[in-house]
């Protein structure tokens, strides 16, 4: 790892007597200077000066003594330190001093401590269209100026809170684009001082649709956004009213960034698994609820309508879809006997309870056999799921047997005749299921195998058709 030796005087004043310092990677000679002042770099040696001093000239010599060659604070520090010298010796500029020798007059006083006071924000080059992604980022700078945010040095400003003013545009406008809701859907919120910054991206206005969260790309957005938290320029007075609400912030961007890491890894699951996620006996319970002697009021008015269905024919089953009030109570509903179906798909996908009158007059023989008859036509109407691998080797053992035949209609058979509803995997596949469903429920296999052809561009034999249908 390359090194520098570093002496940082003002004046006659020497601030940072020769020390030798570690240069991790490449940068400027004045974000070297900027990074040993916040501690960013050699915290060891605590370099106790202000964010406000500014570089007057940077001198490099081969030793403490020799003859010092002048440096641009922009030039890159490690070829310098490798051709002329390792011996970097910042001068600051002294402080303006403000003679004695006659009385201070009240322009010099206000100028004096206007220079104390003054602080300073990014200055971002404007171009003559700016798009919604750049009024954000001006918004953004306009926002801290307003709260009184500003940075103590106009270059400081231009390099660290310039970085930071881009890296929080960048991570807002993801976010954006891909609805911020989201967050809230799983519990994790934004703070309410960065809200007014989202639901400005509009992928539709681009002809674009919103696209789905990434856990590496938004990792590396929360990734960009850490460090502010604890910046020298963060721990400011000034930055009191951004503190909390910038961590709670990326407390939140790493919190839904763990659920998709946890979501990814049980999807990538799941589609390996050569059989079913979730059977059909693990999907369904059963349950057998006795008559009540004595029903209450608010039971009464709540499935009343449901008893003439019952009493009109005691072997009547009605298939039951109510929302949740329905749900609750069921055993305490009924002046008969009923058996309760529930099925649930466990992706909140498919759910249905169906309950049924039991006749209690019936011999147990008879009883079984009835349920046993419900259950199963219950069961063979209930919806099931595939993974991908179960697809996939099935496609596999057909482009062995029928090396002819199309992955789009092979794949719409598989659906068919396993009763196979797990959602396409694209946009694009559903319609083409949808269009070979079509083909194969009509009978017609030209139109399946011609369905390949509006892939790249219209087909001219249709023109005929078009002409006389128009």
């Amino acid at each position: 790892m390359p090194f520098v030796n570093i002496r940082i005087s003002k004046g006659k004043k020497t601030l940072h007597g020769w020390y030798i310092h570690p240069i991790p990677y490449e940068m400027s000679v004045k974000d070297f200077f900027i990074k040993l002042v916040n501690k960013e770099l050699s915290p060891e040696c605590n370099i106790a000066l202000a964010n406000s001093e500014e570089i007057e000239r940077v001198e490099l010599s081969e030793t403490p003594t020799a003859i010092a060659t002048q440096v641009s604070p922009s030039c890159n520090i490690v070829e310098p330190t490798k051709s002329v010298g390792i011996h970097m010796h910042y001068r600051l500029k002294p402080d303006e001093t403000i003679s004695t020798t006659g009385p201070l007059n009240s322009f010099t006083i206000l100028m004096q401590n206007e220079r104390k006071s003054q602080l300073y924000f990014p200055i971002i080059s404007q171009s003559n269209k700016i798009n919604r992604k750049q009024t954000l980022r001006n918004d953004l700078v306009n926002w801290i100026q307003n709260h009184g945010g500003e940075w103590s040095t106009q270059s400081y400003a231009d390099t660290r809170g310039k970085e930071f003013i881009i890296s929080l545009t960048e991570t807002i406008w993801y976010i954006d684009m891909r609805n911020h809701k989201k967050f809230e859907e799983r519990s994790y919120y934004i703070p309410d001082l960065f809200l007014e910054f989202f639901d400005r991206a509009n992928p539709e206005s681009y002809k674009q649709s919103r696209k789905l969260f990434d856990a590496n790309e938004l990792n590396l957005h929360c990734q960009a956004l850490a460090p502010y938290s604890t910046s020298s320029w963060m721990l400011m007075t000034n930055f009191n009213w951004l503190r909390d609400a910038f961590d709670d912030f990326i407390i939140a961007i790493s919190g839904y960034t763990k659920y998709l890491q946890q979501h990814r890894n049980i999807t990538a699951i799941n589609h390996a698994s050569e059989s079913p996620i979730r059977s059909i006996d693990q999907a369904t319970t059963i349950k057998i609820h006795k008559r009540n002697t004595w029903i209450t009021p608010l039971d009464k008015s709540k499935y009343y309508h449901l008893e003439p269905v019952y009493n009109k024919n005691s072997n009547e089953k009605l298939y039951f879809r109510q929302r949740l009030r329905f749900i609750q109570g069921l055993s305490c509903a009924f002046s008969f006997t009923i058996g309760e179906y529930r099925f649930n798909s466990g992706n909140n996908t498919f759910n249905i309870i169906s309950i049924w009158k039991i006749d209690e007059d019936a011999n147990e023989s008879i009883i079984l056999q009835e349920h046993t008859r419900i259950i199963t036509e219950l069961q063979a109407d209930a919806p099931r799921y595939h993974t991908r691998t179960m697809r996939m080797n099935y496609l596999r053992t057909c482009d062995l047997l029928l090396p002819k035949a199309k992955p789009s209609a092979l794949q719409t058979i598989y659906r068919m005749l396993t009763g196979d509803i797990s959602a396409a995997e694209t946009a694009n596949e559903a319609k083409v299921d949808a269009r070979v469903k079509l083909a194969l429920e009509l009978g017609d296999s030209e139109v399946a195998i011609d369905l390949r052809e509006h892939n790249d561009g219209q087909p001219t034999k249709y023109d005929i058709f078009w002409e006389v249908a128009a």
